[in-house]
């Protein structure tokens, strides 16, 4: 039988669809192998290009990457966001009693200010290089927003009155955003101040992030090579070290 029918690592006879799939079994072992040795390869290559010398310093972590497109927020998106938000805007300020402190309020989650700058760092140079894959999933969800996100809203700034709120969640949604995509996702990032995003927008870490910053509270001066993949396929990265960010393809 030709070679072309095993995995390239093990050896093992492989599926009709793992065939066509890179040929590489399912087995984590052998995809976790392939995986760390095309990192290395793409890294000394991306490094090459941009005449970095010392790549194998810099560290992979690996986010996932959604293919999309900017378009013009549709005006039924725009309309059936604003009717969505009357809804959870009524719920949040119908009962003036309820959740006085909801607990997503509750900030003695042992967060310190060196702590919060290290997750602003990580997130910038990780989400940057992914481009908001989990904020894709906000265009079904309405921007993860519910009447307790309000509520929690209400709680620290409870000189808001429902249509403030309501307004400036309208105020904000732009012009443009990514296909299919949460309302407020732009090329630039999220168009909502952070104090105005869902708790889970907040506090979502994905795997690569939270790497990240592990990484970081251990080596704050550690250089990254932030690698966004899609279907198993390298799609982009960006170099980060105390020189900045430099991108690959560069752009």
């Amino acid at each position: 039988m030709p070679m072309r029918d095993h995995c390239s690592v093990c050896g093992g006879l492989l599926t009709l669809h793992e065939r066509f799939s890179g040929r590489i079994c399912g087995n984590w072992r052998c995809r976790s192998a392939k995986l760390g040795k095309d990192l290395r390869v793409y890294r000394r290559e991306a490094a090459t290009a941009l005449g970095i010398e010392t790549p194998e310093t810099f560290e992979p972590v690996v986010v996932p990457f959604r293919t999309r497109s900017i378009v013009k927020l549709s005006e039924k998106r725009r309309s059936d966001f604003i009717k969505f938000l009357a809804e959870i805007v009524a719920e949040a300020f119908g009962d003036q009693e309820s959740d006085p402190d909801p607990p997503c309020c509750d900030e003695s989650d042992g967060s310190t200010p060196e702590g919060i700058a290290l997750a602003a760092e990580a997130a910038a140079m990780v989400c940057g290089a992914c481009v908001g894959v989990c904020c894709h999933h906000g265009g079904c969800n309405h921007a993860f927003l519910d009447s307790e996100a309000l509520r929690c809203l209400r709680s620290t700034r409870p000189g808001l009155t429902p249509e403030e709120v309501a307004s400036a969640y309208a105020a904000h949604l732009p012009n443009e955003h990514f296909e299919g995509a949460c309302v407020y996702q732009t090329r630039t990032g999220c168009a909502l101040p952070r104090d105005l995003r869902a708790p889970l927008c907040n506090a979502y870490q994905c795997r690569g992030l939270r790497e990240a910053m592990e990484k970081l509270a251990n080596n704050p001066s550690q250089p990254f090579i932030v690698i966004a993949r899609q279907d198993n396929r390298i799609i982009r990265s960006a170099f980060v070290d105390a020189s900045g960010i430099r991108r690959y393809p560069p752009g």
